[in-house]
């Protein structure tokens, strides 16, 4: 049942992708040429040509990505507790890592370290946080000034 799922999965990802369409769309203009109706295989492939030009030629990535990240505010209020803090990957530069073996960031590295403002906002609520939690450098409570 484990491979049914991940086959149909599969499937249904390589469905949802523009270059698949694009590639069925012209084997489609291949065959029409191939049963002798030119006229259609001249319509499919001009439709395709038109779309990846208008595709290539208009900038619809930052628009739309535009809008789904307005979905989700920024920075949203925190609720009165807060158990944890989820970091969505994508940051990571694997090339980097394989190369050096060290970690690297890539130009979406501030989602790793936009949580570090998370700390400062929990203490101007009042609470505290668990060492382990705080950044370091500031887990030692800072000597008292002299009078």
């Amino acid at each position: 049942m484990d491979s049914l799922f991940f086959i149909a999965s599969k499937t249904v990802g390589m469905l949802a992708r523009l270059e698949t369409w694009v590639l069925l769309a012209l084997l489609a203009a291949l065959l029409a040429g191939a049963a002798g109706r030119r006229r259609a295989a001249h319509r499919i492939v001009a439709g395709v040509l038109a779309l990846l030009l208008g595709l290539t030629a208009l900038p619809l990535g930052l628009p739309l990505m535009r809008l789904l990240e307005n979905q989700y505010p920024a920075a949203p209020a925190l609720p009165d507790r807060v158990d944890g803090i989820i970091v969505l990957g994508g940051a990571e530069d694997t090339a980097a890592y394989a190369r050096w073996g060290l970690a690297g960031m890539n130009d979406a590295a501030e989602r790793m370290t936009a949580g570090w403002n998370w700390p400062g906002a929990i203490r101007r609520r009042g609470w505290s946080l668990p060492a382990a939690t705080q950044p370091a450098g500031r887990r030692q409570q800072p000597a008292p000034r002299p009078k």
